[in-house]
């Protein structure tokens, strides 16, 4: 059986999702998580979104994503961080992180003791992406872009 995926102080045992938060230290900042722990072995997936606070797009899919999936179809393991930079979301900022004036997204790999953007791309890098055997950051369907004439559709 795999081995418990951790990603702070958040644990997910084989066979197991679970959902929960990733505090940045030294801030109020919590990045809500899901980890998908499958029954079987396999490589690691992470999948972040909201390091924009206005892709209302991408972060959706995400949650759709975490909510959706069940781990008896996972070979190995998935963290899904829908909302990377929640301050920025309730602010409804399209690139800037309120707190510092900076876009998270031009501050990896992060400082552990930098402003708030810095901080935050450190944990994503140091407790998530340093597990992962690949990592898609989600983006689009920000603010200022017109998503009328995009359509999807499931067959």
């Amino acid at each position: 059986m795999k081995r418990t995926l951790q990603v702070g102080g958040v644990a997910a045992k084989a066979g197991r999702k679970v959902a929960g938060f990733l505090e940045v230290s030294g801030t109020d900042v919590r990045m809500p998580l899901t980890l998908v722990n499958g029954i079987d072995e396999g490589k690691t997936l992470l999948i972040t979104a909201g390091i924009h606070g206005g892709e209302y797009a991408s972060i959706e899919a995400t949650i759709r994503l975490a909510a959706q999936v069940q781990t008896n179809e996972v070979s190995g393991q998935m963290i899904l961080m829908p909302l990377v930079s929640p301050e920025a979301f309730h602010a409804r900022q399209q690139y800037i992180l309120p707190a510092d004036r900076k876009n998270v997204n031009r501050q990896f790999p992060g400082n552990a003791l930098g402003t708030v953007s810095e901080r935050i791309a450190h944990t994503v890098v140091t407790h998530a992406a340093s597990q992962a055997d690949a990592w898609i950051d989600l983006h689009g369907g920000d603010i200022h872009e017109a998503l009328v004439p995009v359509v999807g559709y499931l067959e």
